[in-house]
């Protein structure tokens, strides 16, 4: 369980089961193609660094992106969470909301997957290829 204040609310992000948290890590991975640049951004943890490196990746990703397939992935990243003890719900929550609790949850989820060993290596033969 991680908890982190998003405009003054609480976001909870209980960590998935294994074979659940693969399916997403797979669809991340297969979503993001030549983004490496905007998932290295999402799993930074100075905020200011991430900035940077998400604008160099959303202009590199967006040129493939498959609009829908990211936007489903966001909301259920964001569906996992629970923002001051109830659901979240990204309909009630502005863009800024939506997200910061995506990532969040993507950094909780697959942060340490991928600063420790087996994501690096994911990593580098992305961009190798």
């Amino acid at each position: 369980m991680a908890e982190k204040k998003i405009n003054g609310r609480t976001v909870r992000y209980d960590r998935l089961p294994g074979d659940q948290a693969l399916d997403l890590m797979l669809r991340l991975l297969q979503l993001l193609g030549e983004g490496d640049t905007l998932l290295e951004s999402v799993l930074t943890a100075d905020e200011g660094e991430s900035d940077k490196l998400a604008i160099v990746g959303l202009l590199k990703f967006a040129k493939n992106m498959n609009v829908p397939e990211v936007k489903g992935f966001i909301l259920e990243m964001v569906g996992y969470c629970r923002i001051d003890g109830a659901p979240a719900m990204a309909g009630v929550m502005d863009l800024a909301e939506i997200l910061q609790t995506a990532r969040f949850a993507i950094q909780t989820e697959f942060g340490s997957f991928f600063a420790d060993g087996a994501g690096s290596v994911l990593l580098k033969a992305a961009r190798a290829a």
